[in-house]
């Protein structure tokens, strides 16, 4: 069949498509890129770039090879804005029908050529003028060399950098692309994405395999725990058929435990209990409900586990940073004995809230540690309590002025500095009173001179020697 030039418009314009990726980071257009060719069934993606000799960016190329982007169907998701045929697909990720548009944020010029059972089309966009679409057809030999060995698929060229935001060097991206998709290439091993002809492999992780019987039905899962946060999928539970199809994925009950992210491959072996009608084939509804309840119970698990292992890992840090090193006492079983046991509760806060003492400053660390040493052993606790309570009533310019304060000197010079000065302030209360309600009783010899040479300072300190010296 003969194809025919294409005029479209996307209802939208070029600065509302910007204000959708106004936070994204240059990047992210290799990434929707890679994952248009992914929903459109690819397994190979090529991503090459060409830089010049001062390491710029000259051309990007991102080939798949999936059913590629049929133009001559009026209802093809590429003419829509926020708008994507994708809703209803549980493995597809382009659901919101913007993601080509994103190479703005990297470059000003984007050709999308693309070989379809249809025809072959040509489509070239800028970035300011990204709702006009004029397709061109193509004939088979002008098409980029990229298509020779494939039926169909889709090669998109990216160049006129605007350099706007630094892009990563290759190594990184690399790394970047392992995190975005290689939690899919864990449990679709059959997609191969390669960056400059390198594969992008799955990012460091640990891999728990199990098996599962329920009525002589048999299921393998893996648990896949990620050292690091995916960035383009949270943590679920994924179903698939012997056919290596996803039939349905669910939210994990673990997925807002960070930092614990984890996905886990739930694959049927011989049996058709995940087939098409997920669950509703007669009698499956409660194989799968207890096939949940055991991945969930391992689940739960690892993440305990996780956070038993963090926590030992934060302690020992601590310990080599010597945030334990402020108790020294002659008896060193005493001594270990109050470390270890506060050693012990740092220990049950991290497994409550793995994030409270990790992203705490070290001077606020220490301080925490020393004041649960304290309140483990000591039996001044409300006095305690009393002092702290009162620093925190402190109002904003009165807290900086301690801390100031601190800066200068210990908390104990200032203590018993106030000490002396709550002394001295009684003596003079309790002069007052003899000198003005009891000044007709009061004699020189026996009442006075007893005061006066216990507290010279009344008339300066060179008095205190010429009292001693009396004496």
């Amino acid at each position: 069949m003969e194809s025919k030039k294409i005029s479209k418009v996307v209802e939208i314009t070029s600065e509302a498509i910007k204000k959708k990726f106004q936070n994204a980071e240059p990047e992210k257009a290799i990434f929707e890129l890679t994952w248009n060719g992914l929903d459109a069934g690819a397994n190979l993606i090529e991503i090459n770039i060409e830089r010049n000799d001062l390491d710029g960016l000259e051309l990007i190329t991102i080939f798949d090879n999936g059913s590629g982007i049929d133009f001559s169907n009026d209802n093809n998701g590429f003419f829509k804005f926020d708008v994507s045929n994708k809703k209803n697909m549980i493995d597809a990720h382009g659901k919101d029908g913007i993601g080509r548009f994103s190479f703005h944020r990297l470059c000003h010029d984007a050709t999308w050529f693309t070989k379809t059972l249809s025809g072959n089309f040509k489509l070239p966009l800028n970035e300011s003028s990204m709702q006009n679409l004029n397709i061109e057809p193509v004939n088979m030999e002008k098409l980029p060399k990229d298509f020779k060995n494939h039926t169909t698929g889709t090669l998109v060229e990216l160049k006129n950098f605007s350099g706007k935001k630094t892009f990563p060097n290759n190594e990184v991206l690399r790394d970047k692309l392992s995190v975005e998709f290689g939690w899919l290439i864990a449990f679709k091993p059959d997609i191969k994405i390669r960056l400059n002809d390198i594969a992008i492999n799955i990012p460091n992780k640990e891999e728990i395999k199990s098996l599962i019987e329920i009525d002589g039905f048999k299921f393998d899962y893996s648990i896949f725990r990620w050292f690091e946060k995916p960035t383009s999928e949270q943590s679920y539970l994924y179903f698939i058929n012997e056919k290596n199809q996803l039939c349905d994925k669910e939210l994990s009950k673990f997925n807002k435990k960070p930092p614990f992210y984890a996905s886990v491959i739930i694959k049927s072996i011989n049996n058709n209990i995940f087939d098409n009608e997920f669950g509703e084939l007669e009698g499956n509804e409660g194989k799968i409900i207890e096939i949940k309840e055991i991945v969930n119970t391992h689940l739960k698990e690892v993440y305990e586990n996780f956070l038993r292992v963090s926590a030992d890992n934060l302690i020992n840090d601590f310990d080599e940073k010597g945030y334990f090193n402020y108790f020294h006492d002659h008896d060193k079983d005493y001594e270990n004995w109050r470390i270890n046991a506060t050693k012990q509760i740092v220990k049950e806060i991290c497994l409550k809230d793995p994030f409270f003492l990790k992203n705490l400053k070290e001077k606020p660390t220490k301080i925490l540690i020393r004041l649960i040493d304290r309140l483990l052993i000591s039996n001044e606790n409300d006095a305690l309590f009393e002092v702290l309570n009162e620093v925190l009533e402190l109002d904003e310019n009165s807290l900086n002025s301690f801390s100031k304060l601190l800066q200068r000197t210990k908390l104990e010079n200032i203590v018993k500095t106030i000490e002396v000065i709550s002394q001295r302030l009684e003596v003079i209360r309790k002069l007052k009173i003899l000198m003005r309600e009891k000044y007709k009783n009061i004699l020189e010899t026996p009442d006075l001179q007893s005061i006066i040479e216990s507290n010279t300072w009344l008339f300066g300190d060179q008095y205190a020697v010429l009292g001693q010296e009396e004496d």
